[in-house]
């Protein structure tokens, strides 16, 4: 059910349905299945007993299975149950029977105790009715058992729970009651409605109505609200303050609480038992205990024992950043969701009657430490003793901490500035021991710190007088001798360190005066002079040696004075300028500037006396002697004395004439080859930067390629005019070749990144789509030898490729021609050998057999042409030869 404020017992009281109860007898009459049913389902055993003959009684089969028994195996006569009744339970029964059927007004009802057929006890509660004839006499009883094993066992528990806590229910202010849900019955005992001024007779008859009437309005919706939640598991108890209206006519507050200690099979609550305890003088000390609370001048919070805000002070508001906000009845964590784990620690070791405290803690967040307090917990009292809840005081100590943290941010820093100059320093307390040697200080005694006497000081430190020889006595250690008041400004001493290095050191000190005018120590500082006077005894060494080479530097120097005038010059300058010392010193470097470059060399030189810059670099030009324009580069910078006034200028002036002749020459060489690369109309120049894209674009380019400068510059790669199968091509054969995967651009540079240049036939597309060859040689360029870019330049090849075919098809008529001969030739010298090899034979045959015909004139004709015949097969061999020759270098 659900419960709501206007929730009374009439909720748990069924409807009037006396004409259904008239429409149930008779339905039973006429249909016996109903009563089949009724005694089935909604009874735990049904007995119908002769009185006249008492060994006839019919008990249902629900009794028998109720105590674990087969119906079929048990006897139905009415002594069996006897045998398994408790028999103290059997004795009280049969008193009952008596009195019942002698006195109809008294009831015939009971609880008794039987023995299940497992052992255990089950719990019955017997009902019957005796059925008596015309003249009262009983003659039949109809009976009916209930198990309620359930609810004793609730009840025992129940009792426990009530023994466990007896002290507490014979309190004077503690009250208990029992409602059933199912039913409505609600159960008060004395001492409830004795808190109300009542004593329980005077409220009855009692009912949920009771309690309801005596609440006051405001808490109806309150207490449903956390009924419900009870009801609905959503809370593990009910417990609620509300306001009841006392005898007196007075309102006084109660703590109600209370536990469903029993359920239903179908998980609906059965009984709410609870106690209710006046809390009267509580909430009044309470009340009394928030107004003190929240007119606290420092941060405090009043808690109950479920740490929900029961008061808090303006300054607890402030110091939280939460004023505005309704805290009042929220937990501590609700109002803080991000607080730490170990606050929930706190609380509970404060609820268990600890006090705590902790004089510097972080509240942390989400994104660390947000505030810093000091805080204690304190356990606060009901007036019965108890511990009501906790009493929180804070002090925002943020400020605090970030005050120590800057004071020891300023001593790390100060301890890192005295550790990092190079000047030592020593302090003492007032009565002479040291209490400060910074690193510099240790590093030159070259000892550990550690307590010494004052007298002791001089001796354990190393402290000489000036000479290095003497050590100082007691009253003449620096230290000592300022704490003690004296003045020490500039005095010299030697420390000679435990290794034996002697270091002159300047010493100055004051004392260390405290704001109640006392002196609280002395404190000094050492300047190491050592390498000066080293340095001053060099410097009047090399004053000389300086002298020498100003006058004898290669390039120019100068002393200038802050009017410009020349104070010194070397000779180079003379040479360089074409005037004397003598001249030169009695004029100014503007009389000799040129006249464009003068405001740029004197705004630099004003800024070098405003101290913007250190010095400056400029190339200018000076009038020479002789009206030519000298080219330099000039170096200025400003020498100050001590107190940083200044006092004149270092010039260095290098001649850059020649130099600046050259660079002329070089601009006019680079604008001459400028206009031969724009002018090459027929070859296509195209550079890149190293990731291949365009930066140089000539015009050669734009006529042979038909795009414009603009459409490819700093825009696309030269991949943009090649055939894209000749680079598929050239890929697959140069990464064969390096034997690692080449594409695109890289397939173009590879090759110019390891030799000089590279040159290759390319087919070129352009921008209309058509193509034609060239041959593309292509360059790294490089600066300080690292390649900075490509250049590649490309020749249109087209008019070279169609003569390279004309002339191919020359060759090969040619070829077939001389094919030709050469057979012709082989044929003929193969015929002719054979016909000049018989007529040599013959003649050779005729001669032996006519050894006369020697001499003879025919024979010799015939010698002739034989010899002619074999020279003429031999030229025609050497033509068969050259031929072949000749083919093979074609091929």
């Amino acid at each position: 059910m659900a419960y709501s404020e206007e929730t009374t017992s009439r909720d748990f009281i069924p409807l009037n349905e006396n004409y259904l109860k008239e429409k149930l007898y008779q339905l039973v009459k006429k249909d016996e299945k109903i009563f089949d049913f009724i005694q089935d389902s909604v009874l735990d055993g049904l007995w119908f007993w002769d009185l006249e003959n008492p060994e006839n009684e019919w008990m249902n089969k629900k009794f028998r299975t109720t105590l674990g028994y087969d119906p079929k195996e048990t006897s139905e006569k009415g002594s069996s149950w006897q045998d398994i009744i408790n028999q103290d339970d059997l004795k009280n029964a049969l008193d009952n029977l008596e009195k019942h059927l002698q006195n109809p007004s008294h009831p015939y009802d009971q609880v008794v105790r039987y023995t299940h057929k497992m052992g255990h006890t089950i719990w019955v509660q017997c009902r019957g009715l005796a059925i008596r004839d015309h003249n009262g006499k009983p003659v039949q009883m109809i009976g009916m058992h209930t198990d309620i094993t359930k609810l004793k066992r609730t009840e025992d528990e129940l009792q426990k729970l009530v023994e466990k806590y007896e002290d507490a229910l014979e309190g004077p202010n503690l009250g208990s009651w029992e409602w059933n849900l199912r039913t409505g019955e609600v159960l008060f005992d004395e001492k409830w409605a004795n808190i109300m001024g009542y004593s329980l007779s005077e409220l009855q008859p009692v009912s949920l109505d009771t309690w309801v009437n005596l609440m006051h309005p405001s808490d109806h919706i309150k207490t449903t609200k956390v009924l419900q939640e009870h009801y609905e598991k959503r809370a593990p108890y009910y417990e609620c303050e509300i306001r009841l209206k006392h005898k007196s006519g007075e309102w006084i507050w109660v703590m109600v609480k209370g536990k469903i200690i029993s359920w239903d099979q179908e998980d609906n609550p059965e009984w709410l038992v609870g106690s209710q305890v006046d809390i009267t003088d509580n909430k009044k000390t309470l009340e009394k205990n928030r107004l003190f609370v929240s007119q606290a001048p420092s941060a405090i919070a009043m808690f109950d024992t479920n740490m929900k805000y029961l008061a808090a002070s303006r300054r607890w508001f402030e110091d939280y950043n939460i004023v505005g906000q309704n805290i009042i009845g929220k937990t501590q964590y609700e109002v803080f969701p991000e607080m730490e784990e170990k606050w929930s620690k706190y609380y509970k070791d404060c609820l268990g009657g600890n006090v705590l405290r902790k004089d510097e803690d972080c509240l942390k967040g989400n994104e660390g430490c947000l505030q810093w307090i000091s805080w204690e917990l304190r356990p606060w009292y009901n007036k019965e003793g108890r511990i009501a809840g906790v009493l929180m005081h804070t002090s925002d100590i943020s400020k605090l901490k970030k005050a120590e943290a800057i004071n020891e941010e300023r001593k790390v820093f100060l301890e890192a500035i005295l550790d990092s100059v190079d000047v030592g320093i020593v302090s003492c307390d007032k009565n002479g021991n040291l209490t400060l040697l910074n690193k510099t200080a240790k590093r030159w005694h070259g000892l550990q710190v550690k307590p010494v006497s004052p007298s002791d000081l001089s001796k354990y430190y190393g402290l000489y007088k000036s000479d290095g020889v003497t050590p100082l006595k007691e009253e003449e250690v620096p230290l000592l001798s300022v704490l003690r008041g004296n003045r020490v400004q500039d005095e010299e001493i030697v420390i000679m360190s435990n290794t034996k290095v002697a270091r002159e050191v300047i010493t100055n000190g004051s004392q260390l005066i405290g704001k109640d005018g006392e002196v609280k120590g002395a404190v000094v500082a050492m300047h190491d002079v050592t390498d000066r006077k080293i340095t001053e005894e060099k410097l009047k060494i090399s004053e000389e040696a300086f002298r020498g080479n100003f006058e004898n530097a290669a390039i120019g120097m100068a002393i200038i004075g802050l009017d410009g005038r020349w104070v010194e010059v070397n000779n180079a300058v003379c040479n360089m300028i074409g005037y004397s010392k003598e001249k030169l010193t009695k004029m100014t470097f503007q009389d000799i500037t040129h006249p464009e470059d003068l405001k740029k060399d004197l705004g630099l030189l004003n800024k070098l006396l405003k101290g913007e810059i250190p010095y400056y670099h400029l190339e200018k030009r000076y009038l020479h002697k002789n009206g030519q324009e000298v080219y330099t580069l000039l170096s200025v910078s400003l020498v100050k004395d001590k107190d940083q006034k200044p006092l004149y200028f270092i010039s260095q002036i290098t001649d850059t004439t020649q130099n600046i002749s050259t660079r002329k020459k070089l601009h006019r060489a680079l604008a001459k080859l400028e206009d031969i690369l724009e002018s090459s109309t027929r070859v296509a120049i195209i550079g890149t930067n190293i990731s291949g894209v365009i930066n140089i674009f000539n015009r050669g380019a734009e006529n042979l390629l038909g795009y414009s400068r603009d459409e490819l510059l700093l825009k696309e790669t030269p991949v943009v005019i090649h055939l894209k199968e000749e680079i598929k091509a050239a890929e697959i054969e140069l990464s064969r070749e390096l034997g690692e995967y080449k594409e695109g651009f890289k397939v173009f540079i590879e090759l110019a990144n390891k030799e000089k240049h590279y040159t290759r036939e390319w087919t070129y597309v352009k921008k209309d789509g058509t193509q034609f060859p060239v041959q593309l040689t292509i360059t790294a360029i490089k600066e300080k030898g690292s390649i900075v870019g490509y250049l590649g330049v490309a020749t249109d090849i087209s008019d070279i490729k169609k003569a390279e075919k004309e002339l191919k098809s020359i060759l090969e008529v040619t070829e077939d021609q001389n094919t030709r001969l050469k057979d012709f030739a082989h044929i003929v010298s193969h015929k002719l050998q054979l016909h000049s090899g018989n007529f040599e034979t013959l003649i050779k045959r005729y001669l032996q057999e006519n050894p006369d015909a020697k001499e003879s004139e025919i024979i010799k004709m015939f010698k002739i042409t034989s010899s002619k015949l074999s020279d003429t097969i031999k030229d025609l061999n050497e033509v068969v030869q050259i031929n072949n020759s000749i083919a093979t270098n074609l091929d």
